[in-house]
């Protein structure tokens, strides 16, 4: 080698070593090993910021953790499917929801979010264990375990006045929550328009499995709804009127199952206000119900409509041990629990498969397991 070039060799490598410094990747921050909401929180800072967690780390709420500006993220770093996700616990008396965000382009991802109902109790009129939605869109929550809120709701994704769009909601697990003393929650609440709801597990909800309150343009598919230990109202539901005053145009339930697998599901798809009340006139329009499958030893009826106009029910099957008896609010002359598919003809026109039997039926949560 020249004498030159040698000479010249450390300048060399140390002019080098400067642009590999330069043009590398920046470093990788460190995830977050552990505290409370005031942790998280700190990380949350503007937008597009991330909360990485550290696999196992916990977090102890006295109160909430905010996704507070556009395009932030709360994950577990590596982003698990299993036990060692992240939890972030509930410890607050008062406390009923650990995370909520009212920003567009939000994740929450891989994380187990646990409401301590079992240690602290339920609240009443408590809000669900995570909030998000408003007048916002490109909502995501992939991958987490909810279980055990305090409130009414394990996850709810809220409307905005009408404008939240594009909520994605995939392969969760979710439950227990609630009980059927009178403290009951939903698992999946979903009110926002043109959203999906898919690949999710739902298990000992007592309210609602899953609950779409309108939600024009949304799709709920490949979702296992069960019950083993508890009561559930109803498995799919969609018999809230407000907030879309009845429009569930372009909402399609499809490829579902419903499995009472030890506990009891009063309905396993319940459809029309009047499935899930006394008959007060209102009507849900333009979904669709197709396709799905309801199952186990359990049920009380498998689908039941009443109230709607221009809904599609075909291709469901229902092979599920039915039972359960009429319960002491039921209306006079209700038809007894046991029929799988129930179209009350007074107050719902559409287009329904051919074995559904015609009854005046209302109320139908009314009933009670045997």
């Amino acid at each position: 080698m020249p004498v030159r070039l040698l000479q010249n060799l450390p300048a060399f490598l140390a002019a080098i070593t400067t642009l590999a410094l330069l043009f590398s990747a920046p470093e990788a921050h460190a995830c977050l090993a552990g505290g409370d909401e005031r942790t998280i929180n700190a990380a949350l800072q503007g937008t597009g910021a991330k909360a990485e967690l550290c696999p196992r780390a916990i977090f102890l709420l006295h109160a909430p953790i905010v996704l507070s500006a556009d395009g932030q993220e709360i994950a577990t770093a590596g982003y698990p499917t299993d036990e060692t996700r992240a939890i972030v616990r509930i410890v607050g008396r008062s406390l009923a929801t650990a995370i909520t965000s009212r920003a567009s382009n939000i994740a929450i991802r891989n994380v187990e979010v646990d409401g301590s109902r079992p240690a602290l109790g339920p609240i009443p009129g408590g809000r669900a264990l995570i909030e998000v939605g408003g007048a916002v869109s490109n909502i995501r929550v992939d991958s987490i375990s909810s279980h055990d809120p305090r409130g009414w709701s394990a996850l709810h994704i809220f409307e905005g006045g009408g404008k939240c769009r594009g909520a994605f909601v995939t392969n969760n697990r979710i439950g227990p929550a609630g009980t059927p003393d009178g403290h009951w929650s939903d698992g999946i609440s979903f009110a926002c328009r043109d959203g999906l709801i898919a690949g999710n597990v739902i298990t000992d909800a007592s309210d609602g499995g899953i609950v779409i309150f309108g939600a024009p343009g949304t799709v709920v598919e490949n979702n296992l709804v069960r019950t083993r230990r508890n009561i559930l109202l109803g498995g799919i539901n969609l018999v809230d009127y407000q907030p879309f005053f009845g429009d569930y145009t372009g909402t399609i339930v499809r490829h579902n199952r419903i499995e009472a697998d030890g506990g009891f599901i009063k309905v396993g798809i319940a459809i029309g206000p009047a499935t899930w009340q006394p008959d007060k006139g209102l009507v849900n329009s333009g979904g669709q119900v197709i396709g799905n499958l309801i199952t186990g030893s359990g049920i009380g009826y498998g689908i039941v409509v009443s109230g709607v106009n221009n809904f599609v029910v075909m291709n469901n099957r229902v092979a599920a041990k039915l039972g359960g008896a009429v319960g002491p609010g039921c209306p006079r002359n209700q038809i007894a629990p046991g029929q799988a598919l129930v179209v009350n003809p007074g107050n719902s026109q559409g287009r329904f498969q051919a074995d559904f039997l015609q009854a005046p039926i209302q109320y139908a949560i009314c009933i009670q397991p045997r």
